[in-house]
């Protein structure tokens, strides 16, 4: 009796679970303006398929997996940055989202070839394609990422540089606007050096750069830049021949090379 106690509460469970009062009838997509439903949907249905262990309807009210659907929501669609997961009194799934913001763009690894442009967010992370801008809307990166989608192999969904080195990189970026720099895009070299392009160049498409170690303290960097060109005879120079400099190079402590075109 005790078996067969058992064995009619799981059969009873089952039906239950596949009862159609019980079953998601749709899904509602919230808080989107960019991402699509249907990407939303497939992902979504694909997780509500099937059953657990061949008896519980997955796309049960009660039973549906909440957690495995936000995960790959999270990692099928890259511009969402988080997402949350309920039901409504209608049986019908909830799915809210919070879209990222493209702040910045990435255009490849080298700007000698540069791709379309990706969006960066706040957190170097790569989510999206990004239109064509003619201007200098965005600021820009270039450089391999340091970490790549194993899903894709691409750089879509990966992460340009650890959080922290991209902050500090930021703030000396916006440092040189301080100075009277408009900064444009920058490189993050494969040899270890980053070269940060100006606006302005020296002639046709060339463009005026700040070159510094990737390893360097970059708020003694940002200190050397400052009181070179606050000297003679840099000073002077930048005054009267700015669309001719070719670069600044901070790569050696406590000092500043630099060249203009003839």
């Amino acid at each position: 009796m005790y078996i067969v106690g058992i064995v009619l509460f799981v059969v009873g469970l089952v039906f239950i679970s596949r009862m159609q009062g019980f079953a998601i009838k749709g899904v509602l997509l919230e808080g989107a303006t960019l991402v699509e439903k249907k990407d939303v949907d497939a992902i979504v249905n694909a997780d509500l398929s099937g059953s657990y262990l061949h008896l519980f309807a997955k796309r049960n009210i009660l039973l549906y997996p909440k957690e495995k659907i936000e995960q790959d929501l999270l990692a099928g669609i890259t511009r969402i940055e988080s997402v949350k997961v309920t039901t409504t009194k209608n049986n019908i799934l909830s799915v809210r989202v919070n879209e990222r913001g493209g702040q910045y763009l990435w255009c490849g690894d080298s700007p000698a070839i540069p791709k379309p442009c990706l969006y960066i967010d706040a957190n170097a992370y790569i989510f999206a394609e990004a239109p064509y801008f003619s201007d200098n809307v965005y600021f820009k990166f270039y450089g391999t990422p340091t970490s790549i989608n194993p899903n894709t192999g691409s750089a879509m969904g990966s992460h340009l540089l650890p959080t922290e080195e991209f902050d500090k990189l930021l703030i000396f970026k916006n440092s040189l606007k301080l100075f009277g720099f408009r900064p444009q895009a920058l490189y993050l070299d494969p040899s270890g050096d980053y070269e940060l392009f100006l606006e302005r160049g020296a002639t046709g498409s060339d463009l005026p750069k700040v070159i510094f170690s990737k390893d360097a303290d970059f708020a003694k960097v940002g200190s050397t830049l400052q009181t070179g060109i606050e000297s003679e005879p840099l000073l002077s120079l930048l005054k009267k021949n700015y669309a001719k400099l070719l670069y600044l190079d901070l790569r050696f402590k406590n000092k500043i090379f630099y060249k203009f075109a003839d």
